[in-house]
């Protein structure tokens, strides 16, 4: 569906760091945050420590993106993190990355938050890097880090605008796009040019013996560079 004529995209500011973050707890709640923080994550401390970590993703330059609604006063309803892989240097030279800098990428798996339970983290993150890499492997290609919406804002196109930020940036390098899309993403995914090359399930109950009332079913989807 086009977008609501009242939403605009916009490149997230340092002062709007906070509202990235609200997004990103409320929106992802009732799914992957059940894996990411337990049992009542997560705290105020860690929550601090996220806004200050976009605020360093802002000023190294990453790609941060919020749709607003500007007949809401230019409230933040969306957010979006794109991340290019593999390209270096002021005029972004596309090269792919090394054996050493694909470790680097995807070899060591990040630091679990306090509240985390570090089994569910170890395994949720292990299912993730080892599909991009087993995917992606040693290319060039742009990825979606992030994307989230306010549940009353969904289905209004802000997730559109989002995703095709980062499919214009790969069509202009001559590059794949790559994102872990949930199964009730996929189809808006599909609208963009994705397609799914490989599903993946992790249910915490099944290889862990851990219910926590979720279980993250994935699809890994490329979207081909720009006349490939």
């Amino acid at each position: 569906m086009p977008p609501s004529p009242t939403l605009t995209l916009h490149h997230l500011l340092p002062s709007e760091a906070p509202s990235f973050v609200r997004i990103r707890i409320s929106a992802l709640a009732p799914t992957i945050n059940k894996l990411v923080f337990q049992p009542d994550g997560p705290y105020s401390a860690t929550i601090t420590d996220i806004e200050n970590r976009v605020r360093d993703w802002v000023g190294q330059k990453c790609p941060l993106l919020v749709v607003k609604d500007e007949s809401l006063g230019g409230e933040i309803i969306a957010a979006a993190k794109w991340r290019l892989v593999g390209g270096s240097g002021k005029g972004i030279k596309i090269r792919g990355l090394t054996e050493e800098e694909l470790d680097e990428e995807l070899g060591t798996i990040p630091t679990p938050w306090l509240e985390s339970d570090v089994e569910l983290w170890n395994g949720l993150y292990g299912y993730l890097m080892g599909t991009t890499r087993e995917v992606m492997g040693r290319k060039a290609y742009w990825t979606l880090d992030l994307l989230m919406t306010e549940t009353v804002h969904r289905r209004r196109g802000a997730a559109t605008l989002l995703v095709q930020w980062g499919c214009d940036r790969a069509d202009e390098m001559g590059i794949e796009a790559y994102v872990e899309a949930s199964l009730e993403g996929t189809p808006m995914y599909e609208k963009c040019g994705f397609r799914t090359v490989k599903t993946f399930v992790y249910d915490p109950a099944k290889d862990l013996g851990k219910d926590v009332g979720y279980v993250y079913e994935c699809n890994a989807m490329v979207r081909p560079a720009k006349g490939m």
